[in-house]
C-alpha cells in the first residue's frame, strides 16, 4: 500500500537573478547550457537548440536530473511530489511558508544558491517551519552543495599567491572543468540551520572513491546510530552508496551542531584524485549524511546530506532509490 507520504522539494534559489549571471564572470555562477555541452562533447549534443544559456543549464540538466526521485517518489508515496522554487524566471516569488501550506510531512530543500545571491529565510518562515517540525511525523531535509574556492572571504578572482594557490589545488582535486574556482552554494541551507540552532558547514568539494565500474565505494555506516533505519535494517532496504559526483562537501556540524548531530554515514575520498588539503590533514572519508534525532519541542527528524543525493546523474542510482523509498516509506500518522 502507497504510505501517502507527501514530498515537497524547494529550490530556494533566485532563478532569475542565477540565470542572469554575466557569463564573463567566472566565479560563482552556474555554467551556461552551451558550456556544458562543449565541455561534456559529444555526450548531450541532443540538448542543443532552445536556450543554450544559464537558464537552459538549470531547467534541462539540473531539474531534469531530479526526475527519476520524483517518479520514485509518486510509486511508492501515490503522491506526486510539489515541486516549488523560491524566484521563478518570470519574477514570481515563493516562500518556504508557501512551501508548508501544502502540508507536506516531508520537506527536502535543495539550496544549491549562491552564497552571494544572499537567499535567507525569513523570521516568518522559520517560526513556521518551528511549528512544521513540533509534529513528530515531519520530516526536514536540508541539502547544500560544494563550497569550493579556499577561505570563505576571498571572494574575488585570484591570479597570484597563496589564495591562488589553494584554489588550484581544491580544483585539481575534484578536476571538473565546469566548476570555477570560487563556488560557494548552499547560503540558504546554512542560514536555515543555524536558525534552527542546528548549524552545519558544507565545506570543500571532495572526489569520492568509486570501483573499476564507477560505481560509489561502499558507505560507511553507522548502523548502532541509525535508529530509524533510514539506511536499512527491520523493512527498511539497505543502502549501500550514494553517489559519484565529482565535488561532494564535507558536511561539519559546528556549535551547537555538533551535540545535535548523529553522523549516519561517511564517504570514502578518492586515493586516485590529486591531494587536498583536508586529505592532507589525515581525513580518508567526508560526512554524508547526519541525522538530529528529535530534542525537545523539536519532535520531528532533520536530515542533512548533499543537494545531489536526490539526482539520477551521478551514477549509485539503484542504491539511491532504496534510500530514497526508505524515506517515502515512512508511516503517516
Amino acid at each position: 500500500m502507497p504510505s501517502n507520504r507527501k514530498f515537497a522539494l524547494y529550490f530556494p534559489w533566485d532563478k532569475l537573478d542565477e540565470a542572469s549571471r554575466p557569463l564573463d564572470e567566472l566565479n560563482n555562477r552556474f555554467p551556461a547550457l552551451y558550456e556544458v555541452r562543449r565541455v561534456a562533447w559529444p555526450m548531450l549534443q541532443h540538448l542543443k537548440g532552445g536556450d543554450q544559456g544559464i537558464a537552459g543549464f538549470l531547467d534541462r540538466v539540473v531539474l531534469s536530473d531530479f526526475t527519476v526521485f520524483l517518479q520514485v517518489v509518486a510509486e511508492e508515496t501515490g503522491v506526486e511530489p510539489t515541486v516549488i522554487a523560491g524566484r521563478e524566471l518570470d519574477g514570481t516569488v515563493h516562500s518556504l511558508r508557501e512551501v508548508l501550506a501544502g502540508n507536506p510531512h516531508t520537506i527536502v530543500i535543495v539550496s544549491i544558491d549562491h552564497f552571494r545571491a544572499q537567499r535567507l529565510p525569513s523570521t516568518e518562515d522559520i517560526a513556521v517551519l518551528r511549528a512544521f517540525l513540533a509534529c513528530p511525523e515531519k520530516m526536514l531535509i536540508v541539502c547544500p552543495h560544494h563550497c569550493v574556492g579556499g577561505e570563505e572571504r576571498d571572494e574575488v578572482e585570484c591570479y597570484e599567491g597563496e589564495t591562488l594557490r589553494r584554489q588550484v589545488e581544491e580544483h585539481r582535486h575534484h578536476a571538473d572543468s565546469l566548476v570555477p574556482g570560487i563556488q560557494r552554494l548552499g547560503g540558504y541551507a546554512r542560514s536555515l540551520l543555524n536558525a534552527l540552532e542546528l548549524p552545519v558547514e558544507n565545506l570543500y568539494g571532495l572526489r569520492p572513491a568509486v570501483g573499476p565500474d564507477g560505481q560509489p565505494a561502499s558507505l560507511e555506516v553507522a548502523r548502532e546510530l541509525d535508529l530509524e533505519r533510514f539506511l536499512g535494517g527491520g523493512r527498511s532496504l539497505a543502502v549501500e552508496n550514494f553517489n559519484a559526483h565529482p565535488h561532494l562537501p564535507h558536511l561539519q556540524p559546528v556549535g551547537r551542531g555538533v551535540a545535535a548531530y548523529r553522523v549516519l554515514a561517511r564517504q570514502l575520498i578518492s586515493l586516485e584524485a590529486d591531494p587536498h588539503p583536508f586529505v592532507t590533514e589525515g581525513n580518508t572519508h567526508f560526512n554524508a549524511l547526519l541525522w538530529a534525532p528529535p530534542f525537545g519541542k523539536r519532535r520531528g527528524h532533520v536530515l542533512v546530506c548533499d543537494a545531489t543525493i536526490w539526482s539520477a546523474a551521478f551514477m549509485g542510482v539503484d542504491s539511491l532509490m532504496k534510500f530514497w523509498r526508505n524515506l517515502a516509506a515512512r508511516p503517516v500518522i
